[in-house]
């Protein structure tokens, strides 16, 4: 089963870009980053450790501006055919269905 979610910046958790280990922050800064005011600021394949048969999981991380601030959020997909515009759609859908269900549980 898939997985879409978002990262956040942990010391020591490592992703495996090309045949180097490094932090999301690290990762960030290696990308190639588009150019002007996209909404999704990069994109790359990564591992991030094994299945039960050995081999290493195949995972897409999209790197997307964070509205709030000057900073950058990441989200991660282990379906890795999905366009970037589709895991930041999924997303944002999955992530208005949790606000909506914590409103009700308010009321």
């Amino acid at each position: 089963m898939h997985t879409v979610c978002m990262l956040k910046d942990m010391p020591k958790i490592n992703y495996t870009f090309g045949e180097r280990q490094v932090t999301l922050k690290a990762l960030f800064k290696l990308v190639h980053k588009r150019p002007g005011r996209a909404n999704v600021l990069a994109t790359c394949l990564v591992s991030i450790g094994y299945d039960d048969k050995g081999q290493p999981v195949p995972a897409k991380i999209v790197f997307i501006r964070d509205r709030n601030s000057r900073s950058w959020l990441a989200l991660l997909s282990t379906d890795t055919k999905l366009t970037d515009e589709e895991i930041v759609t999924l997303y944002k859908r999955r992530w208005d269905n949790c606000s909506e269900f914590f409103r009700i549980l308010r009321r």
